[in-house]
This record gives structure tokens, sequence and C-alpha cells, in this order.
């Protein structure tokens, strides 16, 4: 019985240490991850930052666009149309 005993400690250790093993193992792969996240996130950070200068200039130059088409819209509004008014010469000019 004493031996039997201690063949079951001995597995019973053995299933500790593997289960150690594997715990340190996910820890690692955790850590790994979490850096690997840190470095991508810092990454897309710094792409931000480097193209934050682009980015407001586009965005200013469609502002000044969409202003620059309004202003062309008022204009256009403002011109009467012939059927409005008619110009002040009614007759064609080859006829008179």
């Amino acid at each position: 019985m004493n031996a039997i005993q201690k063949e079951r400690n001995k597995k019973l250790r053995e299933e500790v240490k593997n289960d150690l093993k594997v715990f340190k193992l996910q820890a690692e792969i955790r850590r790994n991850n979490e850096q690997q996240l840190e470095q991508e996130l810092g990454i897309q950070k710094s792409l931000s930052d480097f193209h934050k200068p682009v980015t407001e200039k586009l965005q200013q130059q469609d502002i000044a666009r969409k202003e620059h088409f309004k202003a062309i819209k008022d204009a256009v509004e403002n011109i009467p149309l012939a059927i409005d008014q008619p110009p002040p010469y009614s007759r064609c000019l080859r006829c008179s």
C-alpha cells in the first residue's frame, strides 16, 4: 500500500508541475499579446501624429472648396433668367 501511495504522490507532483508550466506559458503568452497590442497602438498613434498636418490641410481645402462652390451657386442664383427678364432688344438683329 505504501508503494501505491508513493506512486500516486509522484503522479500528483507531476500534474502540479505540468499545471505550473501551463500557467507560466499562458502568462507569457498574455504578456506577449499585451506587448504586441501596445506596439500596434503606439504605431497607430505615431502614424496619426505624422499624418495629422496632411489631414488638417485636406480638411481646410475641403472647407474652402465647399465655400467656393457655395459662392458660385449664390452668384448663379443672382443671375436673372431670360424668361424672367427678356433682353432689352426682343427682335432679331438680322430682321431689323
